[in-house]
């Protein structure tokens, strides 16, 4: 609720005013939310008027709902309020520095009738009573306080019951504090001694002083060098390391190359391997080969021996048949008488010597031809067998 929020810090030990957002609320309030903040009194008799008159933020005139329920709360509180009151309110009024804001209030207080609660005069005389009497009586006037006169202020202000036992105490106090200067001066002595040591230690320290300086000069140099020489080796190592950098780079393209490389070899050897498997191949046929080709040249050569010798075997056939041309016209020739059935002797002579030189020419020839390369039978059936490699090329 909207008037909760407005009374939450009047139980705090030290009470703030409304802030800018409660102002606008507390512009919002209706009646009853009025009379609400109105009834409400804490445990140690406090009411909201504590936190509007703690209130160091100026609210404008312009802002008339504040103001107006401002009015209003006043009428409301006007039976409520009692004695213990007129001295708290007026202490919030009295050391409140926003002046427009509490005199309006004040004004506000008189038209309602409860001004009496914000002019005490017994606390505005102990306001007063002061050093600063005439700056916190200007004050005063100007937040519309009733001011009494100068010697209202000593009797009812509260100080002045209070003086001589603060005189009292006063004095205790200067004879504490003569005691205190006393024992100030012993020590203020000492330390006067010891300053005077400290003076000549201090020429000492400054004799030390311009030694060190000169060797933390001379450091100083030294520092510098390294610090050149640092940066030289902090620059060659940055250089090493981009070197390294650069091998690293060409170290991964060297192993990818070499990779691909290993793929490649892996590739080129098994095609070496096929390669090799097929020259393994055509060795063996090449060998094949050879041998075939041997036994083609010592069989052509047979056959080319065998050639040669095909004339004088035609030429014996041909002095055969001429032969037995001769023999068969001779036998024409004879008589019809000397033709018997029973061959006479010199006949059977004649038939037998030409059966035999028939056989021997006809086994000549045979022989001949097979001398001259006509392939027998079984080596017809060993060549078909065992086929040759220019036969399937």
């Amino acid at each position: 609720m909207r008037t909760q929020r407005l009374l939450q810090s009047l139980n705090d030990k030290n009470i703030l005013g409304f802030s800018e957002d409660e102002i606008s609320l507390f512009s919002q309030l209706t009646e009853e939310e009025i009379k609400e903040l109105a009834a409400h009194r804490t445990e140690g008799k406090r009411t909201i008027l504590h936190r509007i008159l703690s209130t160091d933020r100026t609210v404008p005139l312009q802002n008339e709902l504040f103001w107006s329920n401002l009015n209003k709360l006043f009428i409301a509180l006007k039976d409520k309020l009692i004695p213990q009151d007129s001295e708290r309110l007026t202490v919030r009024i009295v050391l409140n520095h926003n002046v427009s804001n509490i005199a309006q209030m004040v004004t506000a207080a008189k038209e309602v009738g409860i001004f009496s609660f914000f002019s005490d005069p017994k606390t505005v005389a102990t306001h007063l009573s002061s050093s600063d009497y005439d700056t916190r009586r200007l004050l005063c006037q100007a937040k519309g306080l009733q001011i009494p006169s100068a010697e209202e202020v000593i009797k009812l202000s509260q100080r002045a019951k209070n003086l001589e036992a603060e005189l009292d105490s006063a004095r205790r106090l200067r004879s504490h504090a003569m005691s205190e200067v006393e024992a100030v001066t012993r020590q203020l002595d000492t330390v006067k001694n010891a300053l005077q040591t400290a003076k000549k230690e201090r020429d000492e320290v400054r004799k030390n002083y311009d030694s060190l300086q000169q060797q933390f000069n001379q450091a100083s140099c030294e520092l510098d060098t390294i610090k050149s020489n640092l940066s030289q080796s902090e620059e060659e190592k940055r250089q090493q390391q981009q070197k390294i950098q650069e091998l690293q780079t060409r170290l991964r393209d060297l192993n990818r190359t070499l990779d691909k490389a290993n793929k490649k070899a892996e590739t080129l050897e098994s095609e070496l391997h096929t390669s090799l498997e097929e020259t393994s191949k055509l060795e063996r046929d090449n060998t094949e080969l050879r041998t075939e080709y041997s036994e083609a040249r010592r069989f052509n050569t047979r056959a080319h021996d065998q050639l040669s010798r095909i004339p004088e075997v035609i030429g014996l056939v041909q002095l055969t048949m001429q032969a037995l041309q001769e023999v068969s016209g001779a036998m024409h020739e004879l008589p019809e008488e000397d033709s018997l059935d029973s061959p006479s002797p010199i006949e059977g002579l004649n038939a037998s010597s030409s059966r035999a030189s028939s056989a021997g020419l006809f086994s000549q020839r045979k022989r001949t031809a097979e001398d001259a390369g006509l392939a027998s039978s079984s080596d017809q059936q060993r060549r078909q067998d065992n086929p040759s490699p220019f036969s399937r090329m």
